[in-house]
């Protein structure tokens, strides 16, 4: 009986056992959604791990995170659940262009924006801003919840679409914001309103240090020329080139439940921070690849930025540095190596001094010898030209009198 029941036992431990080995190593995702640098050297990497769902994984131990840089292993100085000590910013950025009258789109993104506000926690900040033709900040952040309802309610739709600018003028709100910063971007069309272009845009916000979450919300663009419908390859390169994501959503009914899953997602993140191997800001990209058990690794990369600009690599910066310092030396070193040769008497040809044009001298003319005899057709004739040139400069006489012509005179 007593072996009966030690095997039942151990049959249901090993059962148990089972369940939870198959449990931990169900497929999890990992994701790098913002790397802060203002701390350089430290460095806090912000990762979320979520299920084959989509949904945030919260068990996962801190310690269990592997990093590296460059392809060395990494010691880990700290790693928390970022979201039960920091703080997190957050620009909502609402579309308000003529087009989101329709369909319900207004409202719906609206009620979004106010599910997101109701979800903050103490310490969040968020602040709001408006597009259509001009970019339109109704709140900076605050932590004030009333007063972001607010003047959520006061978007109304109406003109064009300037995405591009309404990013730019959020990226203003983080430069002196540290931890975890996010843009959450809901528009229904293609930019056609922006003084900056798509690719200063792309190129700014991959230097950034937030990330940008994309919704397109309702029909599609129909492709290359058309302005209708949203322009998702805009949309996707703004998302990817900040560790964010785009989300599509044809119904604006879908958006409340979207927002409170993105507030979710980013208030369940890991934050792991290190310190670079490379303490430098010598302008190389470094290379970050994040794992944990059960899951496949993750990487991504950022730029400390320096003296030396953004390469691929650290060789090729080397060797324009070193084009450069060549171009400079020899420079400064030419004039006195031209002062060497020639106080070694070496002759050095010396370039042709251009002079001004000197003004023709008059011709001079024939001196004529009387005699008693008549004078000659050739005499006669050489008089006749000086009489003439004398005759054509009388005016200048006085200025230009050569000896032979007083000479001639007394004749």
């Amino acid at each position: 009986m007593k072996r009966l029941l030690l095997s039942f036992v151990f049959a249901i431990a090993f059962c148990s056992l089972a369940v939870l080995s198959v449990s931990a190593q169900a497929p999890m995702n990992i994701t790098v959604t913002q790397v802060d640098q203002s701390r350089f050297p430290q460095i806090d990497v912000f990762v979320s791990v979520t299920d084959t769902n989509g949904n945030p994984v919260r068990n996962v131990a801190p310690n269990a995170f592997q990093l590296q840089e460059n392809g060395k292993p990494i010691a880990l100085t700290a790693a928390t659940h970022a979201g039960e000590s920091n703080p997190v910013s957050t620009v909502l950025i609402i579309d308000h262009s003529g087009s989101m009258a329709s369909a319900g789109k207004m409202t719906a993104a609206k009620q979004a924006a106010s599910a997101f506000v109701n979800h903050m926690r103490p310490g969040d900040k968020t602040a709001l801003i408006q597009f259509d033709t001009e970019i339109e900040t109704l709140q900076a952040f605050t932590e004030d919840k009333n007063a972001l309802l607010a003047v959520i309610q006061k978007i109304v739709p109406r003109g064009n679409t300037a995405i591009y600018d309404a990013v730019n003028q959020a990226a203003k709100y983080f430069e002196a914001t540290q931890g975890r910063k996010d843009i959450i971007l809901v528009t229904d069309g293609m930019d056609n309103a922006s003084k900056i272009n798509r690719e200063t845009i792309v190129d700014k916000v991959s230097k950034s240090g937030f990330s940008i979450n994309t919704i397109g919300l309702g029909a599609k663009g129909a492709g290359y020329g058309s302005q209708d419908g949203i322009d998702e390859t805009v949309l996707q390169d703004l998302a990817h080139a900040s560790m964010g994501t785009y989300y599509y959503r044809p119904d604006a009914a879908q958006l409340s439940e979207l927002y409170q899953q993105l507030s979710f997602l980013i208030q369940n993140e890991y934050k792991l921070t290190y310190t670079s191997t490379s303490p430098l800001r010598d302008g190389v990209k470094r290379n970050i690849v994040v794992t944990a058990p059960g899951a496949a690794a993750t990487q991504t990369t950022f730029n400390p930025g320096g003296v030396i600009p953004e390469a691929e690599s650290q060789l090729s910066s080397w060797v324009m540095f070193a084009i450069a310092l060549l171009v400079l030396l020899g420079l400064f070193f030419l004039p006195l190596g031209l002062q060497i040769v020639r106080e070694r008497g070496v002759n050095l040809p010396a370039l042709p001094t251009p002079q001004a044009a000197l003004p023709a001298a008059p011709p001079k003319p024939s001196r004529v010898k009387l005699t008693g005899d008549a004078p000659t057709a050739s005499a006669t004739t050489s008089t006749r030209q000086r009489i003439k040139i004398k005759q054509s400069s009388g005016a200048t006489r006085s200025q230009n009198t050569m000896p032979w012509d007083e000479g001639a005179d007394k004749h």
